[in-house]
């Protein structure tokens, strides 16, 4: 009987030691969800079409992005299955694959609000709060300038 017991203290204090350890990784789930903003900001009236996929295989379709307009993508970040974000962006004069979101890339750049801008020269992520790190500048593929 005293084996036994003494057992279970090990085994507690063992289980208290590897939480304890696993704490700073803990308190890196994320608990809200994030949402990614892509505003249209082309010039001469000019509309876009967003088509996004997630890593696990969702598509979430195609969409047009009137000028001025926004798509808006929302979602719980996993971290123990990396969330990943892969759209491809045309408008009339230029056609790109990009990454919309990357929980290892996204998850301190722009916390649970990340914006994208479309514009002529390319496109830009924003870091949120604003100036907190370097924005994300893409440029179109040479030909659409």
């Amino acid at each position: 009987m005293f084996l036994s017991i003494s057992m279970k203290h090990v085994f507690l204090v063992v289980l208290v030691i590897a939480f304890c350890e696993a704490s700073p990784v803990l308190t890196d789930i994320p608990e809200i969800p994030v949402y990614v903003t892509v505003r249209n900001s082309l010039n001469d009236t000019l509309n876009a079409k967003i088509h996004c996929k997630s890593a696990d295989g969702h598509d979430y379709g195609v969409h047009l992005i009137d000028n001025q307009d926004t798509y808006v993508l929302f979602f719980m970040p996993n971290i123990f299955h990396p969330t990943l974000f892969l759209c491809s962006l045309s408008w009339k004069k230029a056609t790109t694959l990009f990454v919309l979101y990357s929980y290892k890339r996204d998850h301190k750049r722009c916390d649970s609000e990340c914006n994208w801008d479309i514009l002529n020269r390319g496109l830009v992520g924003y870091s949120n709060p604003p100036g907190s790190s370097a924005p994300l500048n893409l440029k179109w593929p040479n030909h659409a300038n």
